[in-house]
């Protein structure tokens, strides 16, 4: 915490201020102020280092004040442990260890820790700790901390980062979305259960650009206010207001906005001169055209990009052309379009480009496709490591892995970006989950997919849920349903009203099945069908699909009582999130509309007793539901290698305590290269048919227990999903062991 030489060699540029200007802006810590004065901000936000003149990447600091506020909030004391979250170029990391010795500091852009880091390290500043990349996660190590300070903006207060505090701890938080300025908000952890808060008030983290272009000269301050003015009647960008009302050149602005952010600038025939033609047919244009931002080139792992948006996301570039540093030069429009025409317009990539990289990711993930679908696969997994990836389908509840696929990181880099873009999902977002849905077209097949990408320490991870290859939706016979239960249902749904209820764990295939109910009433033109979900998994013929959309009030509850209006007759809901939707399901099918509904739930009995502990009355449910259809999934013995054997009579036994039912056989699948030797291809659906009839009605009204309902429905005839699953045995379609999960019959 003394001065060091380095550090007193840029005094003479920087700028120290009296406890009296402090004072005003409401600083008053003597160690905090002695920090500001003696830290160089010019070594952390100038165009150039003091060795080869290369500017920062893209970052802004916190205007000195608000440094000020931020860590005077925190009141450090000697020999305090801090946590620093996010060290961007290294400023506020520098004034912490200017008040401790002891401070670690995480940040996940690779650039930027590495360029802190040498900083810190030219300026002398030692008890830092940097911790990126695979010691990402190392700052819980530390735990607990005297003092926590989130440098960057955040949505909300981390619950986790409170837990690391040590008891009279401090963490300061911006908390805050968009372009308002973000709150301050101050947490001291009490004890170890309680925390107390405190706002510090709103403040802004950037210099402001009218300041900066008075100091150029180019404005005076009353143009400056009249143009932000013009820009918050108009919801106009300040920049656009400037341009406008104040008669900035866009020249003068973009030298503004290159001092703000620590550009780079350069004349359009320097960056044509230096560019690689072929690197922008490297990413999506789509991508380049929504941030107007283009690759210029590569040399030694750092990325040169030119763009007109001093918010373009040029790390994120640089990521998926895997640069592991980036320089931004900041253009006017007329060069920018300049630049662009030459690039893109005027000229064509060379087709026998192998190393293109957009080429190479797209054949690769359309062989991948074709793959998942040819092994029916229900899900990719692209598991993002530092080497590479590694790619596994899941079929059949298993995942395997598909060792001729491999993506590299920059194509992996590059996939993510991709999909992001067409599932329109935040593209810089990769702090949180995103999940979206994305229709791939590659003739004659369309793809339709769910995106999920979760953020690790390793990179973001990818999940790919295959709804559907542009086929149309199945048959209840194609779903694997026998005869019978499809002669029970059809004469259940001779009723034409009510609320018909699809139940069973998640992930069992009862969309499918839905899908396929919906399709069998569309079959009759005399029926108006339609469905509400949250994704369309394929279209099914004569059937009005629609999506809900609750952030515009149009979920579940608004979108049926909509389509009671519009005299439909059938309509499916893709699921009843909750037992209000079930209720009001209940009260639209009383209007004399047949309803069919996804309720998760393990069983019929299950459901029905979770559904009036939650509210639902009992009358409702006995005089509005129909029927229930109970449904799992088992795996299904191959067709080319399946076999008859004779169980072990231990096996037997503890499957069939009181012996087996007579005639009782079992088959098994050998293997073969049809199910790839493991002797099991595909699912197949395990049922159970649960009319509503008098005696379960009168046990519902009734208000009987869980268990007598369950004796009730044992009671009703038909086959229960036990003995259903017992027939599939018998009849060679499931394996004998996956009897265990249906019987024998116990309570659940």
């Amino acid at each position: 915490m003394t001065k060091n030489p380095e550090v007193e060699s840029h005094q003479e540029s920087h700028q120290e201020h009296d406890e009296e200007w402090f004072s005003q802006r409401g600083i008053t810590d003597e160690r905090v102020i002695e920090a500001l004065n003696e830290i160089p901000r010019q070594s952390f936000i100038s165009l150039g280092d003091d060795e080869d003149g290369e500017p920062l990447p893209s970052s802004a600091l916190p205007p000195l004040e608000v440094a000020g506020k931020l860590l005077q909030a925190l009141q450090i004391k000697e020999g305090a442990k801090i946590l620093e979250i996010g060290t961007d170029t290294g400023y506020l990391t520098a004034l912490l260890a200017n008040l401790t010795d002891e401070v670690y500091t995480v940040e996940r852009r690779l650039p930027l820790a590495k360029l802190a880091e040498g900083r810190l390290e030219k300026l002398g500043i030692e008890g830092v700790e940097i911790l990126y990349g695979p010691r990402l996660t190392e700052y819980a190590l530390n735990a607990p901390y005297d003092a926590i300070l989130l440098s960057a903006v955040a949505p909300r207060v981390p619950t986790k980062l409170k837990s690391r505090l040590a008891v009279g701890g401090r963490m300061v938080v911006p908390i805050g979305e968009g372009d308002k300025n973000p709150e301050i908000i101050c947490i001291r952890r009490v004890d170890e259960e309680v925390f107390e808060r405190q706002s510090l008030g709103q403040l802004r983290f950037s210099s402001k650009l009218g300041d900066i272009l008075v100091e150029l000269g180019v404005a005076d301050r009353d143009d400056i206010e009249l143009a932000a003015l013009e820009a918050d009647a108009s919801g106009k960008k300040l920049g656009e207001a400037l341009l406008q009302y104040a008669q900035i050149h866009e020249r003068d602005l973009v030298r503004a906005l290159a001092i703000q952010r620590g550009f780079k600038l350069a004349p359009v025939d320097t960056l044509l001169k230096i560019s690689d033609h072929e690197l922008a047919y490297s990413v999506p244009r789509a991508f380049l055209e929504h941030h107007q931002i283009l690759p210029l080139v590569i040399r030694e792992g750092r990325l040169s990009v030119a763009t007109v948006d001093p918010d373009a996301p040029a790390i994120e570039l640089a990521r998926i052309l895997d640069a592991t540093d980036v320089d931004i030069y900041l253009v006017t429009s007329a060069e920018f379009t300049r630049i662009w025409d030459t690039i893109l317009e005027g000229r064509k990539p060379r087709a026998n480009r192998e190393d293109n990289l957009k080429s190479r990711v797209e054949a690769k993930f359309e062989r991948i496709l074709r793959a998942a679908t040819r092994v029916n696969a229900a899900t990719i997994h692209i598991d993002n490591q530092p080497q590479g990836s590694r790619v596994r389908f899941r079929i059949d509840k298993e995942l395997r892995e598909i060792r001729e696929f491999f993506l590299e990181p920059a194509e992996v880099a590059f996939l993510i970006e991709f999909l992001k873009m067409e599932a329109h999902l935040e593209v810089l977002e990769q702090q949180i989950p995103q999940r979206g849905r994305f229709s791939w077209v590659r003739e004659p097949v369309t793809y339709h997919m769910n995106v999920h990408i979760m953020p690790s320490i390793m990179g973001e991870q990818l999940s790919l849920q295959l709804l559907s290859h542009g086929t149309e939706s199945p048959t209840l016979e194609q779903v694997g349903f026998p005869e019978d239960i499809i002669e029970t249902i059809d004469e259940l749904f001779k009723l034409r009203r009510g609320l018909f209820l699809l139940v069973g764990p998640r992930h069992m295939g009862k969309k499918e099945t839905l899908y396929a109910l919906l399709r069998r009433f569309a079959a009759n033109e005399t029926l108006k069908v339609a469905m509400l979900e949250e994704d369309i998994i394929c279209p099914i013929p004569n059937v009005q699909q629609s999506l809900i959309h609750p952030e515009v009030d149009f979920g579940y509850r608004e979108a049926m009582y909509e389509f009671a209006r519009f005299d439909v007759d059938v309509l499916g809901l893709g699921e009843i999130p909750n037992p209000q939707t079930a209720l009001e399901a209940l009260n639209v099918a009383r209007r004399g509309m047949m309803m069919i509904g996804i309720l998760h739930g393990k069983s019929a009995h299950y459901v029905l007793r979770g559904l009036r502990e939650f509210g639902v009355p009992a009358e409702a449910l006995a005089n509005g539901v129909t029927g229930i259809l109970t449904q799992r999934l088992a795996p299904k013995i191959c067709d080319g290698c399946r076999e008859l054997y004779k169980p072990h009579s231990i096996d037997l036994k503890a499957l069939f305590p009181n012996g087996a039912p007579m005639g009782f056989k079992a088959y098994r699948g050998k293997g073969c290269a049809e199910c790839s030797g493991t002797g099991i291809n595909g699912q197949v659906p395990v049922l159970e048919v649960l009319p509503m009839n008098d005696p379960l009605r009168r046990g519902i009204t009734g208000d009987e227990p869980e268990e007598t309902l369950r004796r009730i429905i044992l009671a009703s005839g038909g086959d229960t999903i036990s003995e259903y699953a017992v027939r599939l045995v018998r009849e060679g379609q499931i394996p004998l062991e996956e009897l265990a999960n249906y019987i024998p019959l116990k309570p659940e």
